[in-house]
């Protein structure tokens, strides 16, 4: 989850993990798309306002990368 508000990030955390399931989120939003090649994950929620480039920009490098294209998404 690429999420910058802490306690956005926490609620939603949280939840997905009393669902079973488990959540990471980068630390450095420069490096968003190499964590999700090392971690593989099979969803992904980015937040639309984000530093230095919005959500929509990293759904559209997520769409590009072959290693990412399994993952599936709505951009709007």
């Amino acid at each position: 989850m690429v999420e910058d508000d802490q306690s956005i990030f926490d609620l939603v955390r949280d939840r997905f993990i009393q669902w079973s399931f488990d959540v990471i989120g980068p630390e450095d939003f420069q490096k968003i798309i190499h964590t999700f090649i090392e971690e593989k994950p099979q969803l992904v929620i980015i937040d639309i306002q984000l530093p230095a480039f919005d959500g929509f920009h990293w759904y559209r490098e997520i769409r590009q990368d072959n290693h990412l294209r399994r993952i599936r998404g709505k951009g709007y």
